[in-house]
């Protein structure tokens, strides 16, 4: 029922910002979301693009202080499947300081996957979704030795070339 509840919420969120005007700044209706751990992860994203040609897609949840990223080969419309588990991290950090309290890397026992639904040349925004399963790597007994990110969406832009 909370995938049926977060995918409508999802849905929604994409109808209303595909409906505005094209005069409205696109970026400001970027974002990635997810179930994480059956509650509704949202985050702010940001993109880079690395000296090897590798797109890194980060998401900035700030009520839970938490970061996510996955890294790909971009190129284009598509689907990527994450096999290395430097391919993607989650981790927490307390706002406000530079301690990394859990730390997380891809499950590579698991199925880890981006696909890209579209790409525009011109505004640079893709769209998207992911399933991102990590392994705990650091961090005491009260987080979890998971974190699952299912039905995940994602409208981002990609930086300049």
């Amino acid at each position: 029922m909370k995938n049926i509840l977060f995918a409508a919420a999802i849905f929604l969120i994409v109808l209303t910002f595909s409906c505005k005007k094209s005069s409205e700044n696109p970026a400001n209706n970027l974002f990635i979301g997810a179930d994480f751990q059956g509650t509704t992860w949202i985050a702010q994203p940001s993109t880079e693009v690395l000296t090897n040609d590798t797109l890194v897609v980060r998401g900035f949840n700030s009520a839970s202080s938490a970061y996510m990223l996955f890294k790909v080969k971009f190129y284009g419309v598509g689907n990527y499947t994450l096999t290395a588990g430097s391919q993607g991290e989650y981790y927490t950090s307390p706002a406000g300081t530079n301690t990394i309290t859990s730390q997380y890397k891809l499950d590579t026992t698991q199925t880890n996957t981006v696909t890209f639904t579209s790409y525009n040349f011109g505004t640079r925004i893709a769209t998207g979704s992911f399933q991102l399963n990590f392994v705990k790597t650091s961090g005491g007994s009260a987080f979890s030795n998971t974190a699952n990110f299912t039905s995940g969406q994602f409208w981002i832009a990609l930086p300049p070339e």
